[in-house]
């Protein structure tokens, strides 16, 4: 899920530039059938044992009035969950034609943006406890109970944590702080479902004095961008900083936890070479294989914008190389470039949907039946997609949101919402 306007809990991170909507530069445009032999999206998070199916039915009562959505996490074309604008949580079982009200532990209020949903029966709210320190709401029922998990382990490590789990056993918190143009991260792993973490002990390219342990040191102003995921922590310096063009995206590597870190420089797309570089969310379907995109940014001598754009890298080798994909994207929204899987990608491009089937070799637009637009009072809350075909936008419109699904990957859209 991707989403189009930035939450506290993303604005933390510091490391996404939102770009203009406008036409978008592709190829020329190549129709690809769906691929339908490709295995599910994998995780980036520990390996662990894999997670029985679990069929969970709907909760008690009748569906409930159809929410205003405010954020969306479905976990394949039938399931998913749903907060509204009051903080009230629900779970729909028929891609979100009607959702469920669930209740969950009174006085807790959640961060659906750094909570994780596995499955439509495993979930885990993150939230506050009394004392200030993160906690987790855990359901393995869809919602029926719900287990509180406090004092696992994150309560001095300062800064706002968001979550993510592979399996109902395995996960990993991601704590974040700001400060002066300054981002300091720390990774923490569980292996008992998020009862209790520890921190990984990452070291960065340059060991710093006097920083808790596993704590990163990036430059929020520049753009910095990190990812972790077993086995690797990638880095992309930014450019943003100094306003200095470097020529190249730098990226370091390291597959032990930064005892040693390898550095690359990866060029520019040609007639980018002067760009400035800024960082986005690395994404990684599989174990190995993964996308790198990149915002290239050019001002012109008055301060106008000459250009903004987004480069997209693949590896096949969890980061060890990485190529050059031969499209360049102008005019689409970073927050709205969503990874479906090895081979297809959706972007938000102007009022289109932009998708590739082939690992961003070739692009198609295409025109929806929806107007996706961007104006002051209108523009896609979140898009989100499970497979090439299906996917959902909420759509804002001075005030009000509908909830909309395609089957087709893009072109059409259905109103769900009453």
């Amino acid at each position: 899920m991707k989403k189009n306007q930035v939450r506290p809990v993303l604005a933390a991170l510091g490391a996404v530039l939102l770009i203009g909507c406008g036409p978008v530069s592709v190829s020329t445009p190549v129709v690809s059938a769906h691929r339908t032999d490709l295995p599910p999206p994998g995780g980036t998070v520990p390996v662990g044992t894999e997670a029985p199916t679990r069929t969970v039915g709907p909760p008690s009562g009748a569906p409930a009035t159809f929410p205003t959505i405010d954020a969306l996490r479905m976990v394949d074309e039938a399931n998913g969950w749903a907060a509204d604008l009051n903080g009230k949580l629900y779970r729909t079982l028929d891609g979100g034609r009607n959702w469920y009200l669930l209740t969950t532990p009174a006085n807790v209020e959640f961060n659906a943006y750094a909570s994780a949903f596995l499955s439509a029966a495993e979930a885990w709210l993150s939230f506050y406890d009394a004392n200030g320190a993160p906690a987790l709401l855990r359901t393995s029922d869809g919602g029926a109970t719900w287990t509180r998990l406090t004092e696992i382990g994150l309560a001095t490590a300062g800064g706002p944590a968001s979550f993510e789990f592979s399996t109902p056993l395995d996960g990993l918190a991601r704590v974040e702080g700001l400060g002066a143009g300054n981002l300091y991260i720390q990774i923490f792993e569980t292996h008992d479902g998020g009862a209790s973490f520890s921190v990984l002990p990452l070291v960065g390219p340059t060991d710093e004095q006097g920083l808790p342990e596993g704590t990163l040191h990036l430059c929020s102003l520049c753009l910095d961008a990190f990812h972790y995921a077993p086995a690797r922590a990638i880095i992309l310096r930014g450019d943003m900083g100094s306003m200095q063009p470097r020529g190249g995206v730098l990226v370091q590597t390291s597959t032990d936890l930064g005892q040693h870190w390898s550095e690359m420089t990866l060029p520019l797309p040609p007639g980018y070479e002067d760009a400035l570089v800024g960082g986005l969310p690395l994404s990684f379907p599989g174990r190995q294989h993964g996308f790198l995109p990149v915002q290239l940014i050019k001002y012109n001598p008055d301060g106008t914008l000459a250009y903004d754009a987004i480069a997209l890298y693949a590896t096949p080798d969890g980061g060890a190389t990485w190529s050059l994909t031969p499209t360049v994207l102008s005019g689409v929204d970073p927050a709205a470039l969503e990874l479906v899987d090895d081979f297809d990608l959706v972007a938000l491009c102007g009022s289109d949907i932009c998708v590739t089937h082939d690992e961003a070799h070739t692009w198609q637009a295409l025109t929806p039946n929806v107007d996706l637009s961007s104006t002051d009072t209108r523009y896609v809350l979140e898009m989100t997609f499970v497979t090439p075909s299906t996917g959902w936008i909420i759509l804002t419109e001075a005030g009000t949101r509908q909830l909309y699904r395609t089957s087709d990957g893009g072109a059409t859209w259905s109103l769900l919402n009453p």
